[in-house]
Order: C-alpha cells, then structure tokens, then sequence
C-alpha cells in the first residue's frame, strides 16, 4: 500500500487531490492502486473487493479527473443495484467534487423525476448535471 503521494503520481486536478484529502485518505486501497490509472487511461476495467476496500474512490476519481468543467450536461453515468447504494455513492462523488465544478444526483424509481430534479432542491438545474447515479436495472 502506497502514501498520499501516490495519489499525486496519478497527476489528477489539484482541486480533485484537495478533495481526497479533504476525505482524509492518506493511503491507496489495493482496488485503488490496481484501478486508477488504467481507468485514467480508458482502459474498461471489472474490478472485485470487499465492502470498506475503497472502490467507490477507485472509479470516481478517473470519473471526476475526465469531467470537461467547460462542457455542460451529464458527462458520467454509475449504474447500482438499489436506491441506498445509489445515495451513497452520489454522497461519495459529491465530498470528492467539493472544489470542482461538478454536481451530481442520485436517480431512482419510486419517486417523480420533478421531486429528484427540483430546481429549488441542492442539485440545481438537470441541464447543470455533470455526474449522474442512477440505479434503474437495464433490461
């Protein structure tokens, strides 16, 4: 297992870094080392780890490294299999994004769209959605 630095090896936006420690990650997970830096480099990746490993940080921090902060509209997409998952990985995005430009919303069903999407509510706009967890199954 790696220090903070290697983090920084990964040549990220400093503003990402900032947010991983933020986080208080100081260092890399397996799933980590073994993950970021082919999925930096676009390579499609099937990672396995227990539940606490770090594999929610292993692909959103490839995820928020690629994000265009000039681009406008959803520019990522995390499927789950269930709401709670969902929630808590758009929770996770979000504490990461903190010094980004990135918003991110959980989407499921068994509620409205307009109540998920609320222009009112702390996601802004749809149209201002750069990062999106949505859990629907695809058939």
């Amino acid at each position: 297992m790696g220090t903070a630095g290697d983090f920084e090896a990964f040549d990220l936006d400093p503003r990402l870094l900032q947010g991983i420690k933020d986080l208080g990650f100081d260092e890399l997970f397996p799933i980590q080392a073994e993950a970021i830096a082919p999925i930096l480099q676009g390579r499609d990746l099937i990672g396995q780890a227990h539940t606490g490993s770090g594999k929610t940080l292993a692909f959103a921090v490839p995820m928020l490294q690629s994000i265009d902060q000039e681009q406008r509209g959803i520019q990522g997409l995390v499927l789950v299999p269930t709401r709670e998952l969902a929630v808590q990985v758009a929770g996770e995005f979000e504490k990461l994004a903190r010094h980004l430009r990135v918003r991110t919303v959980p989407v499921y069903g068994g509620q409205s769209i307009g109540v998920q999407m609320d222009s009112d509510g702390p996601i802004g706009r749809p149209e201002d959605q750069d990062n999106c967890s949505h859990t629907r199954e695809v058939d």
